[in-house]
């Protein structure tokens, strides 16, 4: 299973080189040491992903749960997407229509907080109702491009109020550029909720 996920990703990558945007390399040297401290974590976590502006951001994540098969996790996905994922792989990945805030997990997912690849005035606040559903600890993440590192934040309560989880994804952010954590930077979303004034 493992191997036909490798392979899968390999073949991707072979056509993303193909067309001229070259990342075969730093996904397959992608360090995601950072995740390893939750290896053995009792806690349920939701792994919220800042800065979803291409494809190749799932691709990262893909290959993130290649290197880390030991961690029990899923990825979010929309169902429309569904088809293009081989059968054999979408046992990695939980697919959604619609709503998350009933979403149960078992253990990890892994999710980017804006729902959609394209600059949005907010970003999704389903991460959070999904860690108060699940009893669930919240953990902030960035892929790195720069460093090409998969970075996350320490681990945060899920009953905090808006305002204070934003401001805690604003100060994760506060030293990094935003073409660090985007391939496009200018279509970051903006970090605020709809019914929240904190943005970035």
């Amino acid at each position: 299973m493992l191997n036909f996920l490798k392979i899968f990703i390999n073949i991707i990558l072979f056509y993303i080189s193909y067309k001229k945007v070259n990342y075969t390399y730093k996904i397959l040297t992608f360090d995601t040491s950072e995740l390893s401290n939750f290896d053995n974590d009792d806690d349920k976590i939701v792994f919220s992903i800042y800065g979803h502006t291409s494809y190749v951001d799932a691709l990262y994540f893909l290959y993130m749960l290649y290197k880390n098969n030991n961690i029990n996790m899923k990825i979010l996905a929309s169902k429309k997407y569904e088809c293009y994922y081989p059968k054999i792989i979408c046992e990695y990945i939980h697919f959604i229509n619609g709503n998350t805030s009933n979403l149960v997990i078992n253990k990890h997912l892994g999710l980017f907080i804006e729902g959609s690849r394209k600059k949005e005035n907010f970003i999704k606040s389903g991460f959070k109702y999904i860690a108060i559903n699940n009893n669930a600890k919240i953990v902030y993440g960035i892929i790195n491009f720069r460093k090409n590192k998969l970075e996350l934040s320490e681990k945060i309560d899920n009953n905090l109020s808006n305002e204070i989880l934003l401001e805690k994804l604003i100060i994760f952010l506060k030293e990094k550029e935003a073409n660090d954590y985007a391939i496009y930077p200018k279509s970051c979303s903006m970090i605020k909720f709809k019914t929240s004034d904190t943005k970035l």
